[in-house]
């Protein structure tokens, strides 16, 4: 009787050894509460475009970074109780996937909210030209009389808003085009960012850069760094102008004007279109 009992009593210490042990090795996980975020509203400056791709939405709870998401998106957060929020629109920079970044020409937003763990919080951030730092030094929407875009045409057939820019390209006369924005005095400062906006569709590739001139008028720098691919359907990107710019500065240019290019492709020696368009709109240059 006496090793009966003293096996029971061992058995009973090591089962409950086993137990503290297994709530050591796991711990009650704490149980989160969640935030649906929406995707951004956009409020256009007065008689503005109402045109923007804000594709993510880089988040802060109470200061501390939680990550950049694609939007719509519900999030789960380790919190509880009372905390401040704070979104900032992110876009793709250069119309590039892989590079995600936070426009800086857009307000942030702001709330406070009250989580409860297990329970959903629904945010619906808004945004718009943040007026403190965006200096817009060229736009661009074709709807004027005037156009400050050469080789441009206005038209309404299948425009953006109002009307846009085209350039009509063909094999015999004109395969290739290249369009300049009226002068442009004003320069982003030293280590502050620009970025260009564009709206596009066409049938061959766009490419897009700046030209700069030296006192005297003359055309001392060109680049055009940047393609877009062919887009049946209106697309909008966010050219991040930053190294450009820096460019011009260090070639002492005084002014600069935006050039926008397109060229039907050969093929074997031979225009693969014997006509092409592309379209623009809503062309618009930030500096700070």
């Amino acid at each position: 009787m006496t090793n009966m009992k003293f096996i029971k009593i061992f058995l009973s210490l090591l089962i409950f050894s086993f137990i503290t042990s297994c709530d050591i090795i796991n711990p009650e996980e704490d149980i989160p509460a969640y935030i649906e975020i929406k995707e951004f509203n956009y409020t256009p400056e007065p008689g503005g475009s109402s045109s923007t791709k804000i594709t993510d939405g880089w988040i802060y709870v109470d200061g501390e970074f939680l990550g950049a998401f694609n939007l719509p998106r519900t999030i789960p957060v380790l919190r509880s109780g009372e905390v401040n929020i704070i979104l900032d629109a992110g876009i793709k920079e250069n119309g590039i996937v892989e590079t995600p970044g936070i426009y800086p020409f857009y307000e942030r937003y702001a709330t406070t909210v009250t989580l409860t763990p297990g329970e959903t919080v629904t945010i619906q951030p808004d945004t718009k030209y943040d007026e403190s730092v965006a200096k817009n030094v060229f736009d661009e929407n074709f709807d004027d009389s005037n156009l400050n875009f050469s080789e441009f045409e206005k038209t309404d057939i299948g425009a953006k808003e109002g009307d846009s820019g085209i350039l009509r390209l063909d094999d015999e006369d004109k395969p290739s085009l290249s369009g300049l924005s009226g002068p442009i005095l004003e320069f982003p400062g030293q280590g502050d960012v620009a970025f260009l906006e564009l709206d596009y569709k066409g049938d061959v590739n766009i490419f897009v850069g700046v030209t700069g001139y030296d006192s005297f008028g003359q055309d001392v720098f060109t680049e055009l760094r940047y393609g877009l691919n062919p887009k049946e359907d209106w697309n909008k990107v966010y050219f991040n102008f930053t190294e450009l710019m820096d460019l011009l500065k260090e070639q002492t240019v005084d002014s600069y004007r935006i050039r926008i290019a397109a060229q039907i492709p050969l093929v074997d020696g031979v225009f693969i279109y014997e006509e092409a368009e592309v379209m623009i709109d809503n062309v618009k240059l930030f500096v700070f």
